[in-house]
């Protein structure tokens, strides 16, 4: 299924029960399913554009569905629903029994249970008084009274590209808690079970030729089961780096010819090695440059941005000024049921922060990552102190740690359980809203493989070449964006410049972007100038001008995220 709402509608006045309707009806989601558990009403919609059936009732007003993509124990679609509902015990849920970035809703005995993927990949919102549950942050802030800024949300959201925790960009409307379990009898608020989620997070030992095996395992038995289910209907990227590759060699492995596709321009790295390995493999590869696209009028532009603004949920990674492109080409990928695969994540295989094998602490990993912003574009509603505090206890809690102190491996778990979970969240649950859409390197059993692999053999993608090596000799061959093929060990001056990148001082790390920041000149796309945003929101940003200082924001990403929070204000007072 593509969206649903779980609301108490006798604790919600009509209007606002609409509002919250309306707003999923203007993404494009309509004819709902109406269930009832509990007092609750349930309003189930269908994918965008692959349905994929996932309600299993029971017979006896019981039932079972999920929304986004879930594989159970072997079974898809409406089997994993039956078999989930058939085997369910909200205090033994097994994460490794589980694949895909999914919520489930299962209703038993007068009992209503709401639980998500185990690393917790799509999105979950609630409003902060539980009238309203679901997938959609617009349609919760749609059905609100009122609705107060959250300071950390919007700075999170326009610095890194999401919001992390339970935080959203208002105080009244949260993210559920994907390491729980909520149960609802007739009360107003579930209760809260804590759930297992248990990773392995120190090295073991162990040759690469052995660990590889570990890794490769637990991907061709992932792989299997989702080539057993969609065959050749399968689309994925195909680029100049590691993840992508890897994503293909399992899937040739496991008997599948996806439909392969690439965005850039003729003279894109990417585009050039992914072109050159299709023409060496026969492979039918899609070719498209996103920037060739006929620019829209500046009349047509508002009807594009509302668009984006209702079907992204308001608050997409990258905001929603863009061409209308983004949304096109999701659709695109699920035409005809196909399953959307997406190499987010890959980093697990390699060491994604570029730090030193050596203990470190949270604050080490707030300077080397997030600290994507410039302390000048902000105003005195911004504390550096209280954002950073507010951050490592995110940290913290997803590592079930009451200290700084990190082991090494730890801090790199940081990456899946922190990063993908939020960052790479938001991605997974709007793709999930078109059809059938995957994230394989978040799957549990596939972190459980990988986190222990120690740092020394993921360095310089040594250990990531080496899965391709072993998978797939003939794709390991072809060239990559970095200059070289994956058939041996990075060469030696790949590894003199990752050594360096590696044994960059922490404490310049964190002044890094703030002096980039100052020392360019925004570069604004056409579609976010005066011209194309008169009538849509005005430029000044009233309301965002209260948390920062426009003139001082030089990075055109973070101006989107900008422009898309004063969008958004506008709506909530306007809807």
């Amino acid at each position: 299924m593509g969206a649903f709402l779980i609301l108490q509608e006798q604790r919600l006045s009509e209007p606002r029960k609409q509002a919250a309707l309306t707003a999923l009806s203007r993404a494009g989601f309509s004819n709902p399913l109406i269930l009832t558990c509990a007092d609750k009403t349930i309003y189930l919609y269908d994918k965008l554009v692959s349905p994929v059936p996932r309600l299993y009732e029971h017979g006896n007003g019981d039932f079972c569905f999920s929304v986004g993509t879930l594989f159970y124990d072997g079974c898809y679609g409406l089997d994993a629903s039956e078999k989930l509902f058939k085997t369910f015990s909200p205090a033994r849920i097994d994460p490794t029994l589980f694949d895909g970035s999914f919520t489930v809703v299962l209703s038993r005995g007068g009992k209503l249970y709401i639980f998500g993927d185990p690393l917790g990949t799509y999105r979950l919102f609630h409003s902060e008084d539980h009238t309203v549950w679901g997938s959609s942050f617009v349609a919760a802030a749609s059905a609100m009274n009122s609705l107060k800024p959250n300071p950390q949300g919007l700075y999170e959201y326009v610095f890194q590209g999401a919001t992390y925790g339970n935080d959203t960009p208002f105080h009244e409307i949260r993210m559920a808690d994907s390491h729980a379990v909520y149960e609802w009898e007739e009360r107003e608020a579930p209760q809260r079970r804590p759930r297992s989620f248990n990773m392995f997070l120190r090295p073991i030992n162990g040759s690469q030729d052995e660990l590889t095996d570990d890794c490769l395992e637990a991907l061709k038995t992932q792989f299997s089961q989702v080539v057993g289910q969609f065959r050749d209907n399968i689309d994925t990227a195909l680029s100049g780096g590691y993840d992508s590759r890897l994503m293909l060699a399992l899937l040739r492995q496991a008997g599948s010819r996806p439909k392969v596709h690439v965005y850039g321009a003729d003279n894109d790295p990417d585009v050039m090695v992914a072109k050159a390995i299709a023409a060496g493999e026969n492979i039918p590869l899609t070719h498209q440059d996103k920037s060739q696209s006929v620019p829209p009028t500046a009349e047509d532009y508002p009807a594009i941005v509302a668009k984006n603004f209702f079907v992204m949920d308001g608050i997409p990674n990258e905001g929603i000024f863009d061409n209308g492109l983004n949304l096109e080409t999701r659709r695109e990928r699920v035409d005809g049921g196909a399953l959307a695969l997406n190499g987010g994540g890959g980093e697990i295989y390699r060491d994604f922060f570029h730090l030193p094998d050596q203990p470190l602490t949270v604050e080490d990993m707030i300077k080397t990552f997030y600290s994507q912003y410039d302390p000048a574009s902000t105003t005195e509603e911004f504390s550096e102190r209280l954002y950073r505090e507010r951050l490592a206890q995110k940290i913290r809690t997803v590592l079930d740690k009451t200290t700084d102190q990190l082991t090494r491996t730890e801090a790199e778990a940081i990456y899946p359980l922190f990063r993908l979970r939020y960052w790479m969240g938001k991605n997974n649950t709007l793709n999930n809203r078109f059809g059938p859409a995957l994230t394989p390197f978040t799957r549990y059993s596939v972190l459980q493989s990988a986190m222990p692999v120690p740092l020394s053999m993921k360095y310089y993608g040594n250990f990531e070449a080496a899965m391709i090596r072993k998978l797939d000799p003939v794709l390991a061959s072809y060239d990559t964006d970095y200059g070289y093929n994956l058939a041996a060990p990075a060469p030696l001056g790949a590894r003199m410049a990752g050594w360096m990148d590696i044994n960059k001082p922490i404490g310049l790390r964190q002044h890094i972007f703030a002096l980039k920041n100052r020392m360019r000149k925004l570069q604004k796309p056409y579609y976010m100038t005066e011209e194309y945003l008169n009538g849509i929101i005005d430029s000044a940003c009233p309301a965002m001008s209260r948390y920062f200082r426009l003139d001082h924001i030089n990075s055109a990403e973070q101006l989107n995220r900008l422009y898309t929070l004063e969008y958004l204000v506008n709506y909530i007072k306007n809807p």
